[in-house]
């Protein structure tokens, strides 16, 4: 064979060649990274398409363009990308540098094996969320900044022009960070966090009564006068994307008040926000809670704050045992701007009187005690007579136990309808407004927010005569409903057996819905009287300036401190 048969045809040399120019433009794109600083090691390149395409390939994915994504907008559910990281703790600690060049191929690849089924998203939005975060000047290093309570402890001014260059100072130190990228990184006027009188951590984007009661608070305190910093605690199950104001504040205001459950204490707060406690901040914890009594483990609460707002009388007399000044500090209670629906549109009858129970079965039902409600309907009226009674769950599937299909079936046999779905928070008041009555025979309540908001679109409200709701609720304003003291039977945690709580009568409920039938003109007053009484006592503004009264008190006393004695 002669040694011109050897050699490639005109085609396939041209192939040949075109295949040693990349080669070629590989190597000196090695030797080029190599030479910045940037290797395997030190900078995932997101945009060399043979680099991402061999992580997504080891994974078992389809191979992708880049181009694609680098300037598109981010996909619809690209926000949860990131959720890992911001509400799990052991995430930021064994991967800190997850949203940065360096280890976001690493999280990428977590999240292709386990996020994605555990947050709730796509491959697709775990791309769109990568590159997007690509166009972020400080290269991520703002966003785990926020989120790593070292960083913010190493470089508390991190985030100011003068802060900036010590933080990466620092992060050389920590890391061994020196690649382009990291030298290149910068801060942005917008990274800035603005000053705040006061910071508030609480459940923002976890639709809830929690949720509802932390934006109450946060409006109430702006009325007020004073600006302030808002900073979100991880929930565990659904987050909504929360985009018309940031929720990432730094605990840098004089004051901090922990709005949530007692289930969260100061220090949980804390930790699973990603917020580090500074130094000399007043803490203040505004927690609610059902039962007159606080479980042992939870009797510790009192150490992570300085003092505790009790959104009602009835919480303020459970946690004098927390060993800290107990303030009642009831909030504001605001209906914000919502559409009116009519009543087809929730399946309500428009020829019937409408009773509706509204509750979360995560709240539990034994408290929430749906079944009580059915009961008394079923003895008031009869199947024929034009009345119906709705009941409304907020989370659909959520637990399916012996409890839910107890109320399944009774409700089934007394003509009972149940909707399980998650209406919006317009949708809620929509509903609320469409009803003609709510009951509640709760069996203990902190405060009892539907109660309040029906009340506040001048519906009569039937509530069992205990707890949080007698804050607002009186036997001028509205039906209470007569009851007696008992234990708990068993345990339902939180609820501990053997804890007191109320069983409301069910003949007396039902004797206030067949009045509120009855005498409507009646029902139609005393919905009234609550509408303008609930507005005077319990408006935002009213609520702003019991705050602010006791936080300027608060940063008195620290200026006091902080002179010198003579």
């Amino acid at each position: 064979m002669s040694m011109l048969s050897t050699l490639p045809s005109a085609g396939s040399q041209a192939g040949f060649v075109s295949c040693a120019r990349r080669k070629v433009s590989q190597w000196r794109t090695r030797l080029r990274d190599a030479w910045r600083g940037e290797t395997a090691a030190t900078f995932f390149d997101i945009h060399r398409a043979a680099e991402i395409n061999d992580l997504l390939s080891r994974l078992g994915q389809a191979p992708i363009d880049p181009r694609k994504y680098r300037r598109a907008p981010p996909t619809a559910e690209a926000w949860k990308a990131h959720l890992a990281y911001q509400q799990r703790p052991d995430m930021r600690e064994c991967l800190p540098l997850a949203l940065t060049p360096r280890d976001r191929g690493l999280f990428l690849a977590w999240q292709i094996q386990h996020g994605c089924h555990e947050v709730g998203f796509s491959i697709d939005d775990a791309l769109s969320a990568m590159y997007l975060a690509d166009r972020d000047p400080s290269r991520g290093l703002v966003e785990t900044y926020l989120l790593q309570p070292a960083w913010q402890l190493a470089v508390p001014d991190a985030l100011s022009r003068d802060g900036w260059p010590r933080l990466k100072q620092w992060l050389q130190r920590e890391y061994g960070l020196n690649s382009r990228w990291f030298r290149q990184a910068k801060l942005t006027t917008q990274d800035q966090p603005q000053s705040a009188d006061v910071s508030v951590l609480g459940y923002f984007r976890y639709p809830s009564g929690l949720q509802q009661a932390a934006r109450a608070m946060v409006a109430a305190l702006e009325q007020a006068g004073l600006t302030v910093g808002l900073r979100d605690i991880p929930g565990l199950s659904r987050r909504e994307n929360v985009t018309d104001r940031r929720l990432d504040a730094l605990d840098l205001a004089p004051v901090s008040i922990i709005h949530a459950g007692l289930d969260t204490s100061a220090d949980e707060a804390y930790w699973r926000s990603g917020m580090a406690r500074m130094p000399g901040v007043h803490r203040v914890g505004y927690w609610w809670w059902e039962l007159e009594e606080i479980p042992a483990k939870w009797r510790n609460r009192g150490e992570g704050v300085d003092e505790i707002w009790a959104p009602t009388e009835f919480i303020a007399a459970a946690m004098t045992v927390l060993g800290k000044p107990v303030r009642p500090m009831p909030p504001g209670l605001e209906l914000p701007d919502f559409p009116r629906l009519p009543k087809p549109y929730f399946g309500m009858n428009p020829e019937r009187f409408t009773f509706v129970i509204m509750f979360d079965v995560n709240s539990t039902m034994q408290r929430k005690n749906p079944l009580g409600a059915i009961r008394a309907f079923q003895m008031a009226f009869r199947r024929d007579e034009p009345v119906e009674l709705i009941a409304k769950t907020t989370r659909p599937g959520s637990l399916i136990r012996p409890e839910l299909a107890q109320l399944q079936e009774e409700a089934a046999a007394a003509g009972v309808r149940v909707i399980e779905a998650q209406y919006s928070r317009e949708e809620t008041l929509a509903f609320l407004a469409a009803a003609d009555c709510l009951v509640s025979l709760h069996r203990a309540e902190g405060l009892g927010l539907p109660m309040a908001e029906a009340m506040l679109l001048g519906k009569p409200v039937i509530a069992t005569g205990y707890s949080g709701n007698l804050q607002f609720m009186t036997a001028e304003n509205s039906y209470l409903v007569d009851y007696r003291r008992s234990p708990i039977a068993y345990n339902d945690p939180p609820y501990e057996k053997g804890f007191i709580w109320a069983e409301p009568s069910i003949e007396h409920a039902a004797r206030c819905m067949r009045a509120i039938v009855d005498n409507r003109e009646e029902a139609r007053k005393r919905g009234m009287i609550a509408r303008e009484q609930l507005r005077a006592q319990y408006s935002l503004e009213a609520a702003g300036k019991r705050m602010r009264a006791r936080i300027e008190a608060i940063r008195e006393e620290q200026q006091a401190r902080s002179r010198p004695q003579v």
